[in-house]
C-alpha cells in the first residue's frame, strides 16, 4: 500500500498542484519565553559541581542558595 499510495499522491499533486499547509500561531506563550524558577541558582550550583569534580562540600553555599530559592515565599498575610 505504501508505494502505490505514494505514486497516487504524486499523480494527484501533478494535476492539482502540490499540497501546502498553512500554520497560524496564536498569542499563546511559548515554552522558551517562560522563565524557569531558580534557573540561575541551579546553573551556579551545577557549574560548581562540574568545576570541583563532584566535591559537593565545596558547593555547599550554592546548594543552600538554591534551596532558599526553591522554598516557597511566605507573606505576612499568611500569618494573619
Amino acid at each position: 500500500m505504501g508505494t502505490g499510495s505514494a505514486m497516487a499522491h504524486r499523480a494527484v499533486d501533478s494535476v492539482m498542484g502540490p499540497r501546502t499547509m498553512h500554520v497560524e500561531t496564536t498569542g499563546a506563550p511559548s515554552a522558551e519565553a517562560a522563565p524557569v524558577p531558580c534557573a540561575q541558582q541551579m546553573s551556579a550550583f551545577q557549574g560548581c559541581v562540574d568545576s570541583s569534580n563532584g566535591d559537593l562540600a565545596r558547593c555547599q553555599m550554592y546548594y543552600e542558595v538554591l534551596q532558599a530559592c526553591r522554598k516557597p515565599q511566605t507573606t505576612a498575610s499568611a500569618w494573619n
